[in-house]
């Protein structure tokens, strides 16, 4: 499915369809390209994904990603978004730099705070009057690439009641902690994958657990997880927004003085806000 719209882009609905190869299972190439890069121009950076909902388009993060969680102020007044191309081979990216100040104060900024995700209407539909989509005030496209922009639709999520304990998932987003930035030894402007499993499920918080870490500036990036529909036939489903890291703690105590030491690590395992989240706070835009 294609959206014609003011970005100067071909919005592509993300099928996140995939077939099995003889090398083995492959993770759809161009569908990386739903997840963007955040970028605050004060610096720091964080991970989130368009989603497209009756022609609107949106930008789905964490919350904590936007807003400090200490003061519920936003983190910046602008942000600038770096998604790839959905075609593989093509090096120019889609640039698009976001006025938060002015997206909060029109209402377009919409948070679920005890799930701590946060969704940004960027892009709004005026099906019915005559013209084409509206880019709202505060946007401005950058830079665009030939092939255009992906974005997830409601069709290809999967609900926190569908989502499977032991199915294989997949991580996406912008690691930005990991390495030493004056020898990088990975394009910090590229998306990263991470392959893990749903290892439980929270029914009373309504969280997803999956055993895949995460690392600082993964948050708010999208996690699918992957359906076999047939022998060599994979379909991949939005399940969620990743949320934080849980941390493993250890306590050392020194039996003369008593005093303690803490050391906190990653201990592998991640919490993800689920899609019904994102559809909750989205069924308010028509």
């Amino acid at each position: 499915m294609e959206i014609k719209n003011k970005f100067g882009f071909i919005l592509i609905a993300c099928h996140l369809f995939s077939f099995m190869t003889s090398a083995g299972e492959v993770f759809p190439n161009r569908d990386l390209a739903c997840t963007a890069l955040i970028e605050f121009s004060k610096g720091g950076e964080g991970s989130g994904f368009f989603f497209l909902r009756n022609g609107n388009t949106f930008l789905v993060t964490a919350k904590h990603v936007l807003v400090n969680p200490e003061t519920g102020i936003l983190r910046d007044k602008e942000i600038t978004i770096t998604s790839e191309s959905k075609d593989p081979t093509e090096n120019n990216q889609n640039i698009i730099k976001v006025n938060l100040v002015t997206a909060q104060q029109s209402g377009r900024l919409k948070s679920n705070d005890s799930q701590d995700v946060t969704v940004v209407l960027l892009q709004k539909d005026s099906s019915g009057s005559g013209s084409e989509p509206v880019l709202l005030d505060g946007v401005e496209v950058i830079q665009k690439s030939k092939a255009g922009l992906i974005g997830v639709i409601e069709d290809k999520t999967s609900s926190f009641a569908k989502v499977s304990i032991s199915n294989d998932v997949f991580v996406i987003g912008y690691p930005s902690s990991l390495g030493i930035r004056s020898t990088p030894q990975f394009d910090y402007t590229r998306p990263l994958l991470r392959k893990g499993i749903v290892a439980g499920k929270d029914n009373e918080a309504r969280t997803i657990i999956i055993d895949s870490p995460v690392y600082f500036g993964n948050s708010g990036g999208p996690v699918f997880i992957k359906d076999q529909v047939a022998l060599g036939i994979d379909n991949f489903y939005l399940i969620g927004v990743v949320k934080q890291f849980i941390p493993f703690v250890e306590t050392w105590t020194n039996q003369t003085t008593k005093y303690q030491n803490i050391s906190v690590s990653n201990s592998g395992y991640s919490v993800i806000a689920p899609t019904d989240v994102i559809l909750e706070l989205l069924k308010n835009w028509k």
